[in-house]
């Protein structure tokens, strides 16, 4: 089928609403988004002043003009509409009894995280992130807790090109976050609602694998591509999957969609002359959105559900069907509820990978149709079509490309329904209390081929690159290729100039991806960490990480949390310092720190036990750390400083005291909790 406007007719609304979406962020007072709303309705009120239909005619790009603009303005209004709810600043960092509603629940490793929102603050709820200490909590979703604890704005690291936790969460529906300690919340009661009865099935289904005596990695496997649920997965089964290219099947997508709708329509087949065609395709439609209902209407599920709507819908009715208009109309309905979905991984790549497979798929393959050929290049084509159309956005994310993806795919994807099919049996059987011994164990010789066969992959000599750096012009060059090629593909142009325009765009691709990738750079950070502050020196490719308080407990989780800081000035070789250390490029011996012309001293213990010494010691930069106990007078006693920071572990009443006692005796200083990171370059 030839694509075109014609054949998905909702991209004319889709383009102008997620522009409008997206220039929400751009934070336009209403009375421009009027403007432009009552501009476009005189632009399409022009053609019909005049009576005379030749004027119309040659007027109608006006209607075009006049409906993009209503539909981008649309677009902004549903995104304010969709306004988070706030909470004012003065309950906020102070203590507060406050009633929880919980949506969801994570299990980490030493802490509980709880998704849910508060009615306390404002007229509408609230969402708050809850962590509760320690774990194995008898909570559930739809218990109303009340708490006891400090709610804080969420707050992202301040190292540069680190990962913006405070707009992901954001975008998930969260401003705010809270630390609560066993003995202070209470379950006072406890509602039942749509998503309570969907997560007790989900519970429900999850105790019955376990029914199922499989081992512990199959089981866990089973959970999660089953129910969506990832806390039975481990980080070693992650990682393995994504080194290979498959973290697409650990998330409930349009892949697993599709397989429960193709496992439906063969379960029904034998009925096919006593079931209706209409009632049997209501059958599956049901199902799905349960399915997707039962597993967290992730952003991928939910488009593959209003996709499969279509499309049944309209075999139902026995109407043509655009895949495309599909895709479309999906697109149009999950933002139109949710308009921060444009900015969900899993959205983007799930959108993404369709595209590609429409656009690329029927051109890359080939052979006759029902041949042995036609059958393997269509199976190549669907992978290497989905990886076209998200490659640079998973670069841009997650900085590796797996070389043995297009392998794992034709080989464990074909493979995946068959699993799922004797998982769905299994557990099915385990409702009547029949265990098929020789079922479950062929589950998990089924499981250890699939296990077996991707760390063979991953153990290929260069199966994965890493830490490769994708900017945004990186991204606007390899779309705007694509799309130069897919117009001229499906357009049918036969002449040859269409060649240069691709190649000039793709060399400006692989230059500027060439360029970002040897960047080199020089200098010193001193950024947030987890319970203390970081001092970070760098000079491609090795860099130094001290901590302040010479504690390295959760250095490597500063150093994975930050990665995209390592990667972007192409550091490999990176150093925790704890001993005294010293080289042509840093000097430490701490509290001590000597690099790129500058004295850094982190102060921290009582300085009135010390003994003074005959002369201040010069420093630049004075670091106070949490642990600092007295007066920053006292300390100038001891170092003659160009200026204080005050890092941001520094506990809020403390911190008050300093900025009083550094205004008034007129000390010069950096605050990192206002300020974020302190950045020197060379």
């Amino acid at each position: 089928m030839k694509i075109t406007l014609a054949t998905a007719p909702l991209s004319r609304v889709l383009i102008p609403l997620i522009i409008g979406i997206a220039g929400y962020q751009l934070q336009l007072h209403p009375g421009v988004v009027a403007s432009v709303t009552v501009f476009s309705l005189l632009l399409y009120c022009i053609p019909y002043i005049k009576k005379n239909p030749y004027f119309r005619l040659r007027c109608h790009w006006l209607f075009n003009v006049s409906l993009f603009l209503l539909l981008t303005s649309l677009g902004w209004t549903i995104a304010h509409f969709h306004q988070l709810a706030e909470i004012e600043n003065q309950q906020l960092n102070r203590p507060n009894f406050f009633n929880y509603t919980i949506e969801k629940i994570e299990q980490k490793n030493i802490t509980t995280q709880v998704y849910g929102s508060s009615p306390n603050f404002n007229r509408r709820p609230v969402h708050i992130l809850l962590t509760l200490q320690g774990n194995m909590y008898d909570i559930s979703p739809g218990d109303i807790l009340c708490c006891y604890g400090e709610i804080e704005r969420i707050k992202s690291s301040s190292m540069p090109e680190a990962f913006d936790f405070a707009s992901y969460m954001e975008h998930q529906g969260y401003l705010y976050s809270a630390y609560i300690e066993r003995k202070h919340y209470e379950i006072i009661s406890h509602e039942e609602n749509l998503f309570t009865f969907a997560n007790s099935i989900k519970q429900n289904i999850i105790q019955h694998i376990h029914y199922l005596q499989l081992n512990e990695n199959t089981s866990s496997f089973i959970i999660t591509i089953l129910t969506g649920e990832k806390s039975y997965i481990t980080e070693d089964t992650r990682e393995l999957f994504n080194d290979v290219g498959l973290a697409h099947i650990l998330a409930v997508s349009g892949l697993h969609i599709s397989i429960i709708a193709l496992i439906l329509n063969f379960l029904l087949y034998p009925f096919e002359r006593f079931i209706p065609r209409w009632l049997r395709l209501t059958m599956v439609l049901l199902v799905i959105w349960f399915y997707t209902l039962v597993t967290g209407f992730s952003p991928s599920a939910v488009r593959a559900a209003i996709m499969t709507s279509f499309v049944l819908t309209a075999l139902i009715f026995y109407k043509r069907n655009y895949v495309l208009n599909a895709l479309c109309g999906a697109a149009i309905l999950t933002l139109a509820f949710n308009p921060s979905a444009i900015y969900d991984v899993g959205f983007q790549l799930s959108y993404l990978s369709v595209l590609g497979i429409l656009f690329f798929s029927k051109v890359l393959t080939f052979g006759k149709r029902n041949t042995w050929q036609h059958k393997i290049s269509s199976l190549l084509a669907l992978s290497i079509s989905a990886q076209i159309g998200t490659v640079v956005v998973s670069l841009y994310y997650f900085h590796t490309l797996p070389l043995s993806l297009i392998a794992s795919n034709i080989i464990i994807v074909p493979l995946l329904p068959v699993f799922m099919l004797a998982s769905i049996l299994a557990t099915i059987l385990s409702y009547c209390n029949t265990i098929l011994y020789p079922l479950s164990i062929s589950i998990d010789y089924f499981y250890q081929f699939i296990e077996f066969f991707t760390s063979a992959l991953r153990s290929l000599p260069h199966s994965t690159i890493s830490d490769i750096w994708v900017n945004d012009i990186c991204i606007i060059l390899y779309y705007l290729a694509i799309v130069v090629i897919c117009l001229f593909i499906h357009i049918k142009v036969k002449k040859h100039f269409y060649l240069y325009p691709i190649a000039s765009i793709i060399i400006c691709f692989i230059t500027n991806l060439l360029i970002n990738n040897n960047r080199k750079g020089k200098g010193f950070i001193l950024s947030d960490g987890y319970y203390s502050c970081n001092f970070i020196f760098y000079d491609t490719p090795k860099a130094f990480i001290i901590n302040s308080l010479n504690d390295t407990t959760d250095i490597q989780d500063f150093i994975k949390s930050n990665n995209r800081f390592f990667i972007k000035n192409n550091i490999t070789d990176i150093t925790v310092l704890t001993d005294s250390f010293s080289n042509a490029q840093i000097h430490f011996a701490y509290p001590q720190v000597e690099c790129c012309g500058k004295h850094i001293v982190f102060a921290q213990g009582n300085y009135k036990k010390k003994p003074r010494p005959s002369k201040s010691e010069p420093v630049d930069y004075l670091v106070i750390t949490k642990r600092y106990y007295n007066s920053l007078c006292l300390l100038f006693e001891f170092y003659n400083a160009d200026t204080i920071v005050l890092s941001q572990e520094i506990y809020p009443t403390k911190l008050m005291e300093f900025h009083q006692e550094a205004e008034s005796c007129s000390i010069a200083y950096y605050d990192m909790k206002q300020k974020g990171a302190l950045i020197h370059n060379e």
